[in-house]
Parts: structure tokens; C-alpha cells; sequence
């Protein structure tokens, strides 16, 4: 089976191109010729560009990434390096060429995973809902996210028109399914994230073991200064060196910072990790997969996605809510992995009936 799939693979962010990897590497593995579709969205480009202080407004704003500029670039130059080493794209296109892309070069396209149908993301670019699609070319969604809890009235207009056309539908988090039932009247499936379909010792193939052993660690997609002094509390607690994930200029003494991480390195960090303290979706997932101890703290705006993957896991008391956790407290990794696995078989069964046409998986 030809698959292409449409995903946010050219964010500088560690976790879109590694869900990007995993459906990937995953679909592959059951014997289809998977690429990702290289699609250059301008809201994406824009925002993870080196020359983001280009295209935004306020002297101070533009000065403050401007100096970040060489930083920038290098993240850039980093996943630009890991797409080419590690998936398998079509050719480079914008909006324009899309159609002309696709004639009839797969069998199936498939929408997902991540946050491709944020509307604060994609700012009503349609091509995340496969309006390059004709009818007769299969489409289906894998664990597509919507990033909010609902939708305004004109958005879900917008929407109804294009998700409608999609044969079956799997979002990542269970707000999103309720969303695709009141905007289109759809039912749709609610399946794992993609790092959860690849076993742990696929990831332990893929990572690069880092130079550091038994620390906590820090990673935020949100700066929070609450967080930061949280994981400063328990690593003095433990005993242990704190280790802080970030290309931030800002520099806080007794913390030992990684930057310019590749993303192998970036999962190594979990693997090695003693304790987690993150707010980031995707660290979350590592934590889980290398069964770590760990703090979440839920994002201001997109915190949902991580209160459902922990509310699936049964971990929901690992989020932080005004209180303290206890990183004492022992987690049942053999009921978590019952859980996780029977969720991975839905996702698969799902990917299987919606794919399979006697030539792939």
C-alpha cells in the first residue's frame, strides 16, 4: 500500500517530528511505502524559521529574536538534518502544487498525528484536512488533534466542510472526538499518540545514550518559572544533578544545560533519566515508554492532552495541581503497560482495517 501522510514534520520540535517518525517507521514496519508529504506551510515555516523576527510585530519582540537568531538556526539546521536522515519525504511543496503532487501516487493519505487541525497553528489551512484529496483516494485521520476543547462557530464551518469528506477518523485526545461528532456528525475513534506504537526497545535502538546517568530532568514547551523551581527543589531533595533541556539565553546557576540536542539525544536523556518534571505533551510519552518517575505540569492553554494520555494510563495523580507529588511514590509500570499495550492494539487494529487492502499490513 502507498501511504503518504500530511503532519507538522517541519517543526523544530522534537516532538512533531518524532511522532512523524513513529507513524512512519511503524506503517513501514507492516510492509507499506510510506513518505511523508514535505508540505510547506507558510503559518509553520513562519513560526520556525530563523528569520522568525521578520514576520512579527514590536521593536522589542523583533530585537529579542533577532538576537536569537544563530540559535535559531542551528535548531533548524539540526531537524532539517534529521527529516533527511530519518524519514522518507515526497518532494518539497507548497499550497499551489499539492494536487499536482499527488496524481494518484498513493493509495491512502492520512492526516495526523499532532496538532494539524489547531486552528491557532494552521490558521485556516485547509490542506491539513486533505482538500487536495479527491473523493476517490482513500483519507483517514491518526490521532489528529484540535489542540482546544471546542471550537467557534466559524471554525467549525470551516471544518465541517472538509472533515466530512474523510472515510474514518482518529483523534488523539477524546475532546477531539466529541468535536468531530458536533461539527460533522461523525463518529471517531480516540487512539494513542504515535510514539506509543513503536515498542520500547525500538526507541532504545533509536536513542543516543548520553554522557549523564541517575539526574532529574527538565524540559518545558512553555517557559514556567514555577516548574523550574520545582525540579530545583527535588533534584536538592534526591541529591541529584538537574539537568535542563533548553536553548534558553537565560542561564540559572547550579543547572546543567543540553542545547542543540539531535532528537536521538533528546530521547537518550529519558532513558537515562532518574525523575521527569516537564509540561510538555511528548516528554510526558518518554516517561511513560521508559517508565520514569514524573511531574506534570498541565500547559496554560493546551493542557488537555496531557491530562487525557494520563487519565488513559491511570497516572492522572502525576499531574500537579496546587499540590505536591511525590516522587516516592511507586507507579504500577505492569498495570500501566497492560493499559498502553491494549490502547496500541486498538490503534493498530484501527490503522489495519483502514489500510489494508490485501497488499499492506
Amino acid at each position: 500500500m502507498k501511504i503518504g501522510i500530511i503532519t507538522f514534520h517541519r517543526a523544530a520540535n522534537y516532538g512533531a517530528v518524532l511522532q512523524a517518525y513513529a507513524l512512519q517507521f511503524y506503517l513501514t514496519e507492516k510492509g507499506n511505502e510510506v513518505e511523508i508529504i514535505d508540505y510547506r506551510c507558510k503559518e509553520i515555516e513562519k513560526v520556525h524559521s530563523p528569520f522568525y523576527f521578520l514576520y512579527i510585530k514590536g521593536a522589542k519582540n523583533k530585537i529579542k529574536q533577532f538576537l536569537r537568531f544563530p540559535v535559531r538556526l542551528n535548531k533548524r539546521r539540526i531537524f532539517d538534518d534529521f527529516l533527511n536522515r530519518k524519514i522518507t519525504l515526497s518532494i518539497g511543496t507548497d499550497k499551489r502544487n499539492l494536487k499536482v503532487l499527488l496524481q494518484e501516487k498513493y493509495d491512502i493519505v492520512i492526516a495526523g498525528s499532532d496538532q494539524i487541525w489547531n486552528p491557532e497553528l494552521i490558521h485556516g489551512d485547509t490542506a491539513y484536512m486533505l482538500d487536495f484529496v479527491p473523493d476517490s483516494m482513500v483519507k483517514i485521520s491518526y490521532a489528529a488533534s484540535f489542540g482546544l476543547e471546542r471550537l467557534d462557530v466559524k471554525t467549525m464551518a470551516l471544518y465541517k466542510k472538509f472533515i466530512s469528506r474523510f472515510e474514518k477518523l482518529s483523534l488523539r485526545e477524546q475532546q477531539g472526538v466529541a468535536i468531530c461528532r458536533e461539527v460533522c456528525d461523525k463518529e471517531a475513534v480516540n487512539t494513542l499518540d504515535p510514539t506509543f506504537l513503536l515498542r520500547k526497545k525500538d526507541w532504545e535502538r533509536f536513542m543516543t545514550a548520553p554522557k549523564y546517568n541517575n539526574y532529574v530532568l527538565l524540559y518545558m514547551i512553555k517557559y514556567s518559572r514555577k516548574l523550574i523551581q520545582t525540579a530545583q527543589k527535588l533534584a536538592e531533595s534526591e541529591g541529584k544533578q538537574l539537568i535542563f533541556i533548553s536553548d534558553s539565553m537565560r542561564r540559572i546557576r547550579g543547572i546543567q544545560y543540553v542545547s542543540s540536542a539531535v532528537p536521538e539525544e533528546w530521547v537518550g536523556l529519558f532513558y537515562n533519566a532518574a525523575y521527569v518534571v516537564t509540561n510538555s505533551f511528548h516528554t510526558v510519552a518518554f516517561s511513560i515508554i521508559f517508565e520514569k518517575k514524573f511531574m506534570a505540569f498541565l500547559h496554560s492553554s493546551r493542557g488537555e492532552r496531557i491530562r487525557n494520555i494520563l487519565t488513559v494510563c491511570g497516572l492522572a495523580d502525576r499531574i500537579y495541581d496546587k499540590g505536591h507529588i511525590s516522587m516516592e511514590t511507586n507507579i504500577d509500570w505492569g498495570r500501566v503497560k497492560n493499559k498502553i499495550g491494549k490502547e496500541a492494539e486498538k490503534a493498530g487494529d484501527f490503522l489495519k482495517e483502514n489500510i489494508s487492502d490485501g497488499r499492506g499490513m
